[in-house]
């Protein structure tokens, strides 16, 4: 099981790492899109329940994965300390602290915002799959020795 884990975080020629980034993708973009929403108050207020259970998932989701890109990295504090590392922590840090303060508090507003930062989590995942193209993953990783962009 450990070794499909790793397979999925570290080895970029595999389907795993593909799909596994895909769907990762297709999270952030959900994610990013009610955030968004959240943010008029009109609709904020008629879909409340589904944006707090939504983002309850979304969050634990990414707390998962963080956790385990830590586990599988090579070195983990070169990783957590990194500038992928530092996004990773604060698309999902506000998420905990909001579950804690009460929606009245100006504080919530800020938080909101910075759960935007989901969005510079999407453009890496975009930027990861696209490096290895639609001419497939195999064919890239053998002519190109390079690391994937932010890995």
């Amino acid at each position: 099981m450990w070794k499909f884990i790793i397979k999925i975080f570290q080895d970029p020629s595999s389907i795993q790492f593909k799909i596994f980034h895909d769907i990762l993708a297709l999270i952030i973009l959900i994610s990013t899109i009610f955030v968004t929403l959240e943010s008029v108050p009109e609709i904020a207020e008629k879909y409340k329940q589904l944006f707090w259970r939504t983002d309850i998932i979304i969050v634990i989701i990414f707390t998962i994965e963080y956790i385990l890109r830590i586990s599988t990295a090579k070195k983990p504090l070169e990783y957590i300390f990194s500038s992928v590392g530092i996004i990773d922590f604060i698309a999902i840090i506000p998420s905990f602290i909001l579950f804690g303060i009460p929606n009245t508090s100006p504080v919530v507003k800020l938080l909101r915002i910075v759960r935007l930062v989901r969005i510079l989590r999407l453009l890496r995942v975009i930027r990861l799959v696209s490096f290895f193209g639609e001419r497939g993953v195999n064919n890239r990783v053998e002519k190109s020795k390079k690391t994937p962009p932010f890995y």
